[in-house]
């Protein structure tokens, strides 16, 4: 089961920053219900760093360790 970035970032309105879109990120992966990420547009925050997209994969793929 895939998550798509694009579509978090819809469902979630509350998401206004990178930091809080990591930890709804990191949130969804603990739950389990997804499998995979597919990352499909840059976050458009005003805090997004450049190494944005490996820090993305990070907050998924080591949530909870």
């Amino acid at each position: 089961n895939v998550l798509k970035l694009s579509e978090l970032m819809i469902s979630r309105a509350d998401i206004g920053t990178f930091p809080a879109l990591l930890a709804a990120l990191s949130e969804r992966a603990v739950a389990g219900d997804h499998a995979l990420l597919e990352i499909d547009l840059k976050p458009d925050y005003p805090e997004t760093p450049r190494n944005w997209e490996m820090l993305v994969e990070n907050a998924f793929t080591f949530a909870g360790r």
